[in-house]
């Protein structure tokens, strides 16, 4: 069992305020192209489980970021997870398209306790270059870069530490199970019980039959609403790396709706992580390689 992860600290998200600032940029006046390039990025946001989010508004200068409401089932296994974590990967859209705008994305999540279908609220703040690795995210978001390899890396591997990174950068936490690795029992279980695995739509086509691959699952280190968000920006960062690496990631829908499962994988990965979705990430062939996606600690997305 690896070492437990540490609490989660502010890393490259020194851009989360509850207050406006005076540089802040009204978002009601960009020009048409600037509210384009939101408005697709907003729109390019997985879905999980049948779930998206709503959309984005401009009210008092900032970005709402809005929850379908019509998908929440409260009462239901699945309750508001799935569309929390579709909004949170909206929300890291939403948050790269502002950085690509060359503003500073200041977000603060759920804001109006009184309204719940408002998941964030982002502000553009003071002109400022996008923090390092995030031009080539949006490079993948956008489909210029998505479709190929970063050079210099074979396709069908990864830096193991670029995508945990990735998710701890969002306040996550992912555990990855190599196909060879030496004690199967939690992969097995988890190949037991999921037995579908859409395509998250990032990077190149995959085989729908694929079954190879780095099992990886996705944690938060609390159940709550801001953790299930928080969880849905890690898991979209997650996989825009492992597309920038020539990668594709498909996810679980069991491990969304199924909470005996995500208890199940809790009691196996301890360090009081909360499951909130597993992934899978290979290449395009379905070959991630011998040994599945390897260190790298030269290389940084």
């Amino acid at each position: 069992m690896a070492v437990g992860p540490a609490p989660p600290g502010a890393h490259d998200r020194g851009m989360v305020s509850a207050m406006p600032e005076a540089s802040s940029v009204d978002a009601s006046a960009l020009s048409p192209g600037a509210r384009a390039v939101v408005t697709r990025a907003v729109a390019a946001a997985p879905l999980l489980g049948g779930a998206a989010p709503r959309g984005v508004q401009v009210v008092h200068g900032a970005f709402e970021l809005w929850a379908d409401v019509r998908r929440w089932r409260p009462a239901s296994e699945a309750g508001d997870r799935g569309p929390r974590l579709a909004g949170g990967a909206a929300l890291f859209n939403l948050r790269l398209a502002v950085a690509a705008l060359g503003r500073r994305p200041v977000t603060v999540l759920l804001p109006f306790p009184e309204r719940p279908e408002v998941l964030a609220v982002v502000r553009m703040a003071e002109r400022t270059a996008p923090p390092p690795g995030w031009a080539r995210l949006y490079e993948v978001l956008t489909a210029l870069g998505g479709r190929r390899a970063c050079p210099g890396w074979p396709a069908s591997t990864a830096p193991r530490l670029a995508l945990r990174r990735a998710a701890e950068l969002e306040g996550g936490w992912l555990t990855m199970l190599d196909a060879s690795a030496p004690d199967d029992r939690l992969r097995e279980l988890i190949e037991r019980r999921c037995a579908r695995w859409p395509d998250l739509a990032v990077g190149a086509p995959v085989d729908r039959e694929r079954r190879g691959g780095t099992i990886g699952v996705l944690s938060s280190f609390h159940d709550l609403p801001v953790g299930q968000i928080r969880a849905g920006e890690a898991l979209r960062r997650v996989a825009l790396t492992a597309a920038a690496y020539g990668l594709c990631t498909s996810f679980a829908p069991a491990s969304l709706v199924n909470p005996a499962m995500r208890a199940a994988l809790g009691r196996r990965l301890g360090h009081q992580l909360c499951p909130q979705v597993v992934l899978r990430i290979g290449s395009p062939s379905g070959d991630a390689g011998p040994s599945g996606l390897v260190d790298d600690r030269a290389a940084r997305v």
